[in-house]
């Protein structure tokens, strides 16, 4: 099963030939070559708004959550949400 970033290292095609496992959805071709450039904008937002130890990350919009999109804490909510099964599959604490 495929759950790290390293897992998707490299091109199209497998090493093994075996394709991709994530969460239970088999993908033939590498899954990281289904990012578009929107996809890869929203990664980059994410990462920069997720939460640590410290408290809350940067929010996309100025002021607080109240003054964000509705669509863009909701994509930020999936995107928490998808990470957190990650974690759960690969035994690790959240």
């Amino acid at each position: 099963m495929a759950l790290y970033p390293q897992d998707f290292a490299g091109g199209a095609v497998a090493a093994d030939g075996s394709g991709w496992d994530v969460l239970g959805t088999y993908y033939p071709t590498n899954p990281r070559l289904l990012l578009d450039d929107d996809a890869q904008a929203m990664l980059t937002i994410w990462c920069a708004c997720r939460t640590s130890g410290f408290g809350p990350g940067h929010l996309p919009a100025a002021g607080g959550a109240g003054d964000q999109s509705a669509l863009m804490m909701d994509c930020l909510n999936l995107m928490n949400a998808a990470e957190a099964r990650l974690r759960k599959a690969r035994g690790e604490d959240e």
